[in-house]
């Protein structure tokens, strides 16, 4: 089982604190024991994306559903758009990036 993944970024929603073509390291395990807290930057993969994966920030918490947005509001499709996502949609958390 993989706990650490790496992906490359496409996409400047979360500009400018991780750009395009950035590498980031992903926690798969991370809330399999915790909750993800509001700022936390994670990956989502949901089917309001045709299940690929994206990577946003929590804005809100409300009754175990979250409000994720990207960074860059001006470039960012998130929970303005779809609403709340479901705990289950988290896949998991950034734990850094490189560029």
């Amino acid at each position: 089982m993989v706990f650490i993944k790496l992906l490359k970024v496409k996409g400047d929603s979360m500009y400018p604190t991780i750009s395009e073509g950035s590498i980031v390291f992903v926690s798969f395990i991370k809330y399999l024991f915790t909750n993800p807290k509001v700022g936390d930057i994670i990956v989502v993969k949901t089917n309001k994306f045709n299940n690929i994966p994206i990577l946003k920030r929590v804005s809100d918490i409300k009754n175990n559903e979250y409000y994720i947005l990207g960074d860059n509001l001006n470039d960012s499709l998130d929970s303005r758009k779809f609403g709340y996502i479901r705990k289950q949609d988290i896949v998991g958390k950034v734990l850094f990036s490189l560029f």
